[in-house]
């Protein structure tokens, strides 16, 4: 139940990020250690970013929706 519980409070957390982002219009992004297995579409709306941090998550694969990044130059998915 901890673990649930733990698990919804990260991806709330992770949620928020992005949410703020959004309104921020901002250049960089750090998802790093939220313990996810996929990246949330939502990150594929933040247009403006030039970095993102992917890193000590679980993720096995990334998806071709990256392309949607124009600005990305930095990409950290180290510790996956």
């Amino acid at each position: 139940m901890a673990r649930t519980s733990s698990s919804r409070a990260r991806l709330a957390s992770v949620d928020k990020k992005i949410e703020e982002a959004l309104k921020a219009g901002a250049n960089s992004l750090s998802l790093s250690g939220a313990d996810l297995t996929a990246v949330p579409a939502a990150v594929f709306n933040l247009t403006t970013l030039t970095r993102l941090h992917l890193d000590n998550n679980r993720l096995t694969t990334l998806p071709d929706e990256l392309i949607r990044l124009r600005n990305l130059r930095e990409l950290d998915i180290g510790q996956n």
